[in-house]
């Protein structure tokens, strides 16, 4: 699956848990735990179990891959002043953009402006994602 650096930011804290959840049942159950709902290639038959749990270790890498670089870059380069709107929208993000209405509130901040200042991050991070994965 393709995530845009908006996803992958908003959804951080999810994703990062469904992917450490993915490979604990991958290296536990072995073989077997092939039921993550990704497309398989054509070439590959589900009657290969190795093949499918290689298929599946390989997307769960990029995935893992994607995350490692969204927290390097929250932990280095995210600035100070954004850090609370960012976990204010993490605290939210059942309810998407509904939400926020309350984030502004408990930021005091206008809604306008929080927009913009989630724009300018995703923005930010999908710049520094294209600069440091093409290395």
């Amino acid at each position: 699956m393709v995530y845009t650096a908006d996803e992958l930011l908003f959804k951080f804290p999810a994703l990062y848990e469904i992917s450490r959840i993915k490979r604990k049942e991958l290296e536990t159950s072995g073989l077997e735990a092939v039921s993550y709902g990704l497309d398989r290639p054509s070439s590959v038959s589900r009657f290969d179990p190795t093949a499918w749990a290689g298929i599946r270790l390989y997307d769960l890498s990029q995935l893992e891959t994607l995350l490692m670089k969204v927290r390097e870059w929250i932990d280095k380069y995210l600035p100070l002043p954004d850090r609370p709107l960012l976990i204010a929208v993490w605290r939210y993000s059942t309810r998407r953009w509904y939400g926020i209405r309350i984030i502004a509130q408990e930021l005091r901040l206008e809604v306008h402006t929080c927009y913009a200042r989630w724009k300018g991050m995703v923005g930010n991070l999908q710049v520094w994602l294209e600069k440091t994965l093409t290395k």
